[in-house]
């Protein structure tokens, strides 16, 4: 009995220690999700690690797989939306166009069509750009000395960028002159006329006949403004203007008309001729031909010229000059 009690004692003390020691060795909390034995943070598996051991299928291969899967529905609802879009921007030009078509461009078309028809006018519309004719605003006869007269007519170009050659003649009581050429510029009004018509007493009739005109356009390509540019050329500027009528000096038969003349352009001119018109306030008195030698830029040239018209005033000058500026024939070359 007493060895029974001591063996069960015995067995209860090694028991007893038994879970002390189990005690101790476990008195921390329970093991947790993600810690190893020792309490340690194991990492999170990822599928970045997977290595494929047939190297066919790449990490990176996979990942663009998960992300296409994981948005597989938002791709799909902007590529529907996208289409609708364009469906509804295309549909919308369709019909814009077939309503302008319906209410714009079909009559239009057939007014298009009505005329097309309709065989155009071709003299109507070579009347309205072609040039307007030469306009002859005066003719007269004037005195042109001893038992001579002239006939003068002054004729205007209307025209801004049209420039015209000619050929004239005068009929004075029935007789034709003989044949002349003139240029008249873009714009430009002078006189026209023939000299020294033979006669005791003035003639009765006269009027002025044009041939042979020849239009010539001015190109906008090469001259702008033609009115400035005629204008730059012909810088002819007369100065100290003086009459001295024949009755106020001794012993003299004509009239002396004296005056300087500066070429006030860049230009130099060959042979120049003019057109001299003797002003008696506004009427023309009397109508005299002037050439000069070889007419540098910036020359001045001291001009002095008679007139044996014996009843003839003048209180000042206007110069025409006769050259075409648009022949380069007629310009000095430039000086070396």
């Amino acid at each position: 009995m007493y060895n029974e009690t001591v063996e069960q004692g015995k067995q209860n003390e090694l028991l007893i220690i038994m879970l002390n020691v189990y005690t101790q060795n476990n008195s921390s909390s329970p093991i947790k999700p993600g810690t190893d034995k020792k309490g340690a943070t194991s990492k999170k598996p990822s599928f970045m690690a997977y290595q494929d051991p047939t190297g066919e299928f790449a990490s990176k291969d996979l990942k663009r797989s998960l992300w296409l899967t994981e948005h597989a529905v938002s791709l799909h609802r902007l590529a529907v939306g996208l289409l609708g879009f364009v469906i509804v921007l295309t549909a919308g030009i369709s019909l814009y166009g077939w309503i302008r078509f319906w209410l714009v461009d079909w009559p239009v078309d057939a007014t298009v069509m009505q005329r097309l028809a309709t065989f155009p006018d071709y003299d109507a519309l070579h009347a309205h750009f072609a040039p307007q004719p030469l306009t002859v605003v005066n003719t007269q006869i004037l005195p042109g000395g001893v038992e001579k007269y002239d006939a003068v007519a002054e004729v205007a170009n209307l025209n801004p960028r049209w420039r015209v050659d000619a050929d004239y003649f005068f009929m004075v009581d029935g007789v034709q002159t003989p044949v002349q050429h003139a240029t008249l510029l873009a714009g430009e009004q002078r006189p026209l006329a023939f000299f020294g018509i033979a006669g005791t007493t003035p003639p009765g009739s006269v009027s002025l006949n044009l041939k042979n005109v020849q239009w010539q356009r001015v190109s906008p390509k090469t001259v702008p403004d033609p009115a400035a540019w005629q204008a730059d050329r012909l810088q002819f500027i007369p100065d100290k203007f003086t009459f001295t009528a024949a009755n106020t000096v001794g012993g003299a038969s004509a009239h002396i008309i004296s005056f300087t003349l500066a070429n006030k352009s860049s230009y130099g001119y060959v042979k120049p001729k003019f057109y001299i018109a003797l002003m008696s306030g506004e009427s023309l008195t009397q109508l005299m031909p002037l050439e000069l030698p070889d007419f540098a830029s910036l020359e001045i040239k001291n001009i002095d010229m008679r007139s044996f018209v014996s009843n003839v005033s003048a209180s000042d000058i206007k110069i025409f000059p006769l050259i075409n500026v648009y022949d380069d024939s007629v310009y000095l070359p430039p000086p070396t």
